[in-house]
């Protein structure tokens, strides 16, 4: 994980580009092509007149079955560390969500369960897009068949 200053958009393409030639990508049971890293790409922009603009661009590595993917050794705890980012990602989300859902039926008065950002290094990069009311889009790459309909529910 590295910090680095971009002076113009070629600049700052260069580096998207090494750093996608740094993901890490293998062949799996399940996928010729498999993500074991996740790509956490945040951008800081100063506009003008000084103010600060943060735009995070992730691509996560998907959830996979161990069984789907015939994986083994340090391909398994790979998927494992992956599974174990995205239920983090997924329990801060949720947790967020119920303290929203709660404030607006209580006015705030209730303990609200914390979201467990220090559950993974994921979580921890992305607390304060989660947490300042940020703008948050997701694409999601969903497998159609039928095999794999409990991995998309």
């Amino acid at each position: 994980l590295q910090e680095v200053p971009v002076g113009s958009t070629s600049e700052a393409l260069e580096k998207l580009r090494e750093g996608l030639e740094l993901r890490k990508v293998e062949s799996t049971g399940a996928n010729a092509r498999s993500s074991r890293s996740h790509a956490i790409i945040l951008l800081q922009l100063e506009r003008p007149g000084g103010q600060m603009t943060k735009i995070s661009l992730i691509d996560l590595a998907g959830s996979e079955r161990a069984s789907h993917t015939q994986n083994s050794g340090a391909a398994l705890r790979d998927g494992a560390k992956i599974n174990q980012s995205l239920l983090a990602l997924a329990n801060c989300i949720n947790a967020l969500g119920e303290s929203s859902r709660s404030e607006s039926r209580d006015g705030g008065k209730n303990q609200q369960r914390k979201p467990p950002f220090r559950d993974s290094k994921l979580t921890l990069l992305l607390k304060s897009s989660l947490i300042t009311g940020s703008m948050v889009s997701m694409i999601a790459n969903i497998h159609p068949g039928r095999d794999h309909f409990e991995d998309s529910s």
